[in-house]
């Protein structure tokens, strides 16, 4: 099974360097304008084949990018009328840290410790289990998808970064998806 991971498009917290876990943003101008142009992008790279099911987060800038995307490719015969929410794709809560600025030097050491809940936020060991959990449904009940598109988040995506990808702790602590970043992997 082919697996299209695409972070959503920009929000105003991105613009500003803000943390944005759980906080529901809507996706910026710039950020709507990203997801449509990653739709072209990626029909493009199909070309013609047709992606089985979409998964999208529950969160509100994953939503808008979800459907900026579907539109595009169900238009063209690309994709499902639909797609699916799953609560596992959600983002890190990042507690205490959520609005501050991402380079904070206790946010970025935080985002190492696998096990670190000092500052009221999830673990990268908690985003693990439901990220992993998510991959191995995925993997267990194919149900004749061949092609899967997930539209969620920059831990997240790191996170399914590292499920098919062995990375020392200095490498998963560096990963970063950019807004609108799309990966692929083989499950």
């Amino acid at each position: 099974m082919k697996v299209f991971v695409l972070r959503h498009g920009e929000t105003s917290m991105n613009s500003l360097n803000q943390v944005c876990g759980t906080s529901n943003v809507a996706l910026s101008e710039k950020g709507k304008s990203q997801a449509f142009e990653v739709a072209e992008k990626l029909k493009h790279k199909l070309d013609g084949t047709r992606i089985d099911a979409v998964y999208a987060s529950p969160l509100l800038r994953a939503q808008e990018t979800a459907q900026a995307v579907q539109t595009i490719l169900f238009k063209n015969g690309l994709c499902p009328s639909s797609f699916l929410t799953d609560e596992r794709l959600t983002e890190q809560d990042y507690g205490e840290f959520e609005g501050k600025n991402r380079l904070d030097k206790a946010f970025e050491e935080s985002k190492r410790q696998f096990a670190d809940k000092s500052h009221k936020q999830e673990s990268l060991l908690e985003v693990a289990y439901r990220v992993y959990d998510f991959l191995e449904d995925l993997k267990r009940n194919k149900d004749g998808n061949n092609v899967v598109l997930i539209v969620t988040h920059g831990a997240v995506c790191r996170m399914i970064c590292s499920y098919f990808n062995s990375m020392t702790n200095e490498e998963f602590g560096a990963w970063r998806a950019v807004n609108c970043q799309m990966d692929e992997y083989e499950l």
